[in-house]
């Protein structure tokens, strides 16, 4: 068995599937699931499309969510049934995610390797207590970055031939969701903290694609909350300077539930022109002056999480197999995503 594709269309995983490896004896790589919420069901549809990978048991605090499973799979009343009793070789934690953190603990700690989605944790300390667990157990620990997994940052990856359009110098990555309409958060927002938490670590993470994490340094960053609001941030903004060929770099990352928008863009500034991936379109655009060019559209018959995750789950059967965790450099991200939440940086409108 191989880890590759099944049956999806376009050629958005060439690169991807060219790194195939054997699993041991041919084994599948067994994946329990915690947390059937509204993220689950691209995560269960994006595993029946790669080879190597099954999902086998589930868990989530709601019984009733079971219905949303496979027929094959095995639901498990506790949490602690699941992680004494589950054959499965990794536990992907899909809960809310202000919850990531005790769970992720909670699995590291019974020696279980684990797959956590992001953010992992909200704090600097738990994010060196979950790293010295793992460390400490020995277990394989990689974060789910999905947005980082986009068609579009894939393509663009693989087809900048020779870097013709020169250095990078900047970008400028615009998450924004429609979380918050008539001064009231949406049910489906309120397991997600705030569009910082939430959405500026997947901002990161795709700009950790093109510009390593440890050379981008924050020059200011602005957290902003509503009096009366339930979420930690409304918006989220942060200013970056990196270094790339002895050029000094700028960029923004902008996260905000208020704007009633849902779109998810990067734009990337290079000497001689820039390039947008259009995340929500699955898109990549050349733009030079007023002009927009439309380069590649990547899109399919999948949902566009399903696309993230199928590319993500591809990979980590390579990466499980071969030993190869993701927990250092997510460290790395989430250290600038904490950065940014600095107490001096909060505002408050009232």
């Amino acid at each position: 068995m191989r880890g590759s594709v099944r049956g999806v269309p376009g050629d958005r995983h060439s690169y991807r599937v060219c790194a195939r490896i054997e699993l041991s004896g041919g084994k599948m790589i067994k994946v329990a699931l915690i947390g059937i919420g509204h993220v689950a069901r691209y995560q269960i549809e994006a595993m029946s499309n790669v080879d190597g990978l099954i999902l086998t048991d589930a868990y989530d605090i709601d019984p009733s969510r079971a219905k949303n499973l496979p027929a094959s799979v095995v639901f498990h009343e506790t949490l602690q049934d699941l992680i004494s009793n589950s054959k499965a070789d990794i536990f992907l934690i899909s809960t809310p995610n202000m919850t990531h953190f005790e769970i992720g603990m909670e699995v590291i700690e019974k020696g279980r390797s684990v797959l956590l989605e992001k953010p992992i944790c909200t704090t600097q300390e738990e994010l060196e207590m979950i790293i010295e667990a793992s460390e400490k157990k020995g277990v394989f620990t990689s974060v789910a970055f999905h947005a980082s997994f986009a068609q579009d940052v894939d393509w663009w990856l693989n087809n900048n031939n020779g870097n013709e359009l020169g250095k990078l110098l900047g970008f400028n990555s615009g998450f924004f969701d429609p979380y918050i309409t008539k001064g009231k958060v949406s049910p489906i927002s309120k397991s997600l903290g705030g569009s910082w938490i939430d959405s500026g670590i997947n901002a990161l993470s795709v700009i950790s694609k093109f510009i390593h994490p440890s050379t981008l340094k924050i020059t200011e960053a602005r957290m902003t909350s509503i009096e009366g609001i339930e979420c930690q941030q409304v918006q989220g903004l942060s200013i970056f300077s990196f270094k790339n060929e002895g050029h000094c770099g700028h960029g923004v990352i902008d996260t905000n539930w208020s704007l009633n928008v849902n779109r998810k863009t990067t734009r990337l500034w290079y000497e001689n022109a820039d390039i947008l991936l259009h995340h929500s379109l699955e898109s990549v655009f050349r733009v030079e002056g007023d002009s927009a060019v439309l380069i590649k559209d990547l899109r399919n018959n999948n949902a566009r999480l399903t696309n993230h995750y199928t590319s993500l789950f591809v990979q980590l059967t390579t990466d499980y197999t071969q030993g190869k965790q993701n927990i250092k450099h997510a460290a790395m991200i989430h250290e600038l995503l904490f950065s940014a939440m600095s107490e001096r940086d909060q505002y408050l409108v009232k």
